[in-house]
């Protein structure tokens, strides 16, 4: 199993649960000296840069199927700089799907992003709703799913693109997480918030939610790999292209998010200011698709579950500092 991308935050999550059902996950990643745990043989790879080293590496191990993962995902940088989104998830993806066919790996499961959805209201993403991303890294994951579905009908490869929502949480067994990244999810940023006494600034939504703050859908790491299993699975046995949502389907408010951090770090100096014009203010998913095709039910995505997890991840990393 080529897992590209396996080093990071959702590919170990993914690689370890990859391990423990049977699977050998051949790890792809850049850059993995700052990426310490891994749950197969890894190498480091830059692709497009040197594509030709996978040849080896697909041949060695038998390949049969590819999880891809990899790619620049930082909505900032997205409204700055959207060459490297184009550059780091189309023009990389391109190149390794050449690659995977033309070594006969023909079961693909592409990490996508609920991004693609774009500002469709105070609904539920459906995946047929319509897709208007706003922003460079949604487009350029969108470019990717159009890329899967042409693939596979041109080269009878079986693909499936998975629109995560927002991960979040660690390992409940606190062996993996966020290592050697600078975080800018949200949960773990209120979490050192508390511990540095910082405050947090809160944006307003333009839409009229119940507390005039965004809304989002947050699933927890766990289940996503859980999910990105099943995908795989659904992949081998059935051909061509399919898109699924992968979420909780349980809205948050991040007045709520905040309120269910507090209960387990304490009081978080909060600041309300005005609505982001780049900020996307609703964001749910309608996982009825996944549940029915996939038979995939996330278990472990109650809000109180995911922040716990991220704060005993925070605590087992940051014991210096809260000591």
């Amino acid at each position: 199993m080529l897992v590209v991308g396996g080093a990071g935050y959702i590919g170990s999550h993914i690689c370890k649960m990859l391990n423990k059902n049977g699977y050998v996950p051949i790890v792809i990643d850049r850059n993995l000296k700052d990426k310490p745990v891994t749950f197969g043989p890894s190498f480091d790879v830059d692709i497009p840069t040197n594509i030709q080293a996978l040849d080896a590496i697909i041949k060695r191990f038998n390949v049969e199927s590819c999880i891809h993962l990899a790619g620049s995902s930082s909505f900032g940088t997205a409204k700055n700089n959207p060459g490297l989104f184009y550059k780091n998830n189309v023009i990389t993806t391109l190149a390794l799907l050449d690659k995977l066919i033309e070594n006969d790996v023909k079961t693909f499961v592409f990490s996508s992003t609920a991004s693609v959805y774009g500002d469709i209201g105070i609904d539920k993403c459906v995946e047929n709703s319509l897709t208007q991303p706003i922003n460079a890294y949604g487009s350029s994951k969108l470019t990717v799913e159009n890329m899967c579905k042409d693939y596979s009908k041109a080269h009878g490869m079986n693909c499936v693109s998975l629109r995560y929502f927002n991960v979040a949480g660690i390992d409940t067994e606190a062996e993996i997480g966020e290592l050697g990244q600078k975080t800018t999810h949200i949960i773990p940023l209120l979490i050192d918030a508390s511990h540095k006494n910082k405050t947090f600034n809160v944006f307003g939504n333009k839409y009229p939610t119940p507390d005039g703050t965004c809304v989002r859908d947050y699933v927890h790491v766990n289940d996503v790999a859980q999910a990105t299993l099943k995908a795989l699975s659904y992949c081998r046995d059935n051909a061509g292209y399919d898109v699924f949502n992968i979420g909780s389907g349980v809205p948050t408010s991040n007045t709520e998010l905040i309120e269910a951090v507090q209960k387990h770090v304490g009081n978080i100096n909060i600041e309300i200011k005005d609505a982001r014009y780049n900020d996307l203010p609703y964001s749910l998913a309608d996982i009825s698709r996944a549940k029915e095709k996939l038979q995939w039910i996330p278990t472990q995505s109650t809000i109180d579950n995911v922040v716990g997890s991220a704060v005993q991840w925070y605590n087992k990393t940051h014991k210096k500092e809260i000591q």
